[in-house]
C-alpha cells in the first residue's frame, strides 16, 4: 500500500490582538505597550496582583506533598486569546472568578478599585491564602483596636511585648 504524501501546511502564528473590552471582562491590567505603535504587549491578571492565588483542592494520597503555591502574577504576551484567560482565572481563582462572572460590567469596572496588592498585605508575609484575621471579645478586649498578637507572635515575644508595653504606661 502507498500513502500520498501532501506538502506540510505552512501556517502563519497567530498574532491575535488585545481587545481592550476584556481588561473588565477578564479582570486584565494593560503593563506594557509598543514604543512605537502604542499596541498592547502585555496585561496581567489583576485578581493575582489583589488577591493572589487560591490553594487548590487536589485529591492525591496524603503521602505525596503538592508543590508549593507560586506567588507571581500571571502576566500574558501575544497572541491575548480568551481562553487563556478563562483558564487561567478557573484554575488559579475560581472562587473569585465565579463572583466576579455574577457581577455587572459597572461592578466589575469598580471591582478592584482601593484593593491592595496581596503582595503588600500580612496574608502574603505569613503564608496564608484568603485567609481572615480573627480576634476574640472578652472582658478585657472591648473594642476592634484590640486587637489579639497572640495567634500572630510566638509565646515569648508576646510575653516580651507585653512587658514592653507594661513598662511604657
Amino acid at each position: 500500500m502507498s500513502r500520498i504524501l501532501s506538502a506540510p501546511k505552512t501556517t502563519k502564528p497567530r498574532t491575535t490582538p488585545f481587545q481592550a473590552a476584556h481588561c473588565v471582562q477578564y479582570g486584565l491590567k494593560i503593563v506594557e505597550r509598543h514604543p512605537q505603535k502604542q499596541d498592547v504587549t502585555g496585561v496581567r491578571c489583576r485578581f493575582c496582583l489583589h488577591f493572589g492565588r487560591e490553594d487548590k483542592v487536589v485529591q492525591q494520597e496524603p503521602s505525596r506533598s503538592k508543590r508549593q503555591l507560586t506567588a507571581k502574577v500571571k502576566d500574558w504576551a501575544p497572541p491575548f486569546r480568551p481562553e487563556y484567560y478563562d483558564n487561567h482565572h478557573k484554575a488559579q481563582h475560581s472562587t473569585r472568578w465565579q463572583v466576579y462572572q455574577s457581577l455587572s460590567h459597572d461592578q466589575k469596572q469598580s471591582y478592584f478599585d482601593d484593593r491592595i496588592p496581596y503582595k503588600d498585605t500580612i496574608f502574603n508575609h505569613f503564608g496564608q491564602q484568603n485567609g481572615h484575621l480573627g480576634w476574640e471579645k472578652d472582658e478585657y478586649r472591648q473594642s476592634l483596636t484590640d486587637l489579639s498578637l497572640e495567634g500572630i507572635m510566638q509565646c515569648k515575644q508576646f510575653e516580651l511585648l507585653a512587658d514592653l508595653t507594661y513598662r511604657e504606661c
